[in-house]
């Protein structure tokens, strides 16, 4: 079983599915901490392009704030941890695609595409990982995209 919740509908529409549907038929929406806790390796489907940006620091950040974008916090007691969240978005990932033998984690034979944040996500508020600016990705091995704008530097 490969769960795949759709954490941004937690951010974004918790408030709309609590007026349409109320609490009780909302009790355990999102149990993230429960599905881990059961040994489930779930990640997230972002549900986008269609109809929010995708954004994975979003997503982990609601996982581990459990705050929806109007500021609510919900089903705290489902709140995870950063390494949690952060393994739900990388190598559950690639377990999901079954792709973990080549990606998911930095390791030697596996493709080394990942981000270098600015900011470490286990030092800030956990409300505040939405907002950590991304420095650079290395994709393949080589850098992709820096923030300071200079490109073409080989990894």
């Amino acid at each position: 079983i490969l769960p795949v919740p759709n954490i941004p509908f937690m951010h974004y529409i918790w408030e709309s599915l609590l007026a349409c549907i109320g609490d009780e038929r909302l009790e355990g929406a999102f149990n993230i901490r429960d599905m881990l806790d059961a040994g489930l390796q779930i990640t997230s489907g972002p549900d986008g392009p269609a109809y929010w940006p995708l954004d994975s620091l979003r997503d982990l950040g609601t996982c581990v704030s459990r705050r929806t974008w109007t500021g609510n916090t919900v089903g705290a007691d489902q709140a995870i941890g950063v390494r949690e969240a952060i393994r739900m978005f990388t190598i559950n990932a690639a377990y999901n695609a079954f792709e973990e033998k080549i990606k998911g984690s930095i390791e030697p034979g596996k493709l080394a595409d990942f981000a270098v944040l600015a900011e470490n996500p286990y030092l800030v508020a956990p409300e505040t990982i939405k907002d950590i600016p991304v420095d650079m990705t290395i994709v393949d091995g080589k850098v992709a995209f820096r923030r300071d704008g200079v490109v073409g530097l080989d990894g």
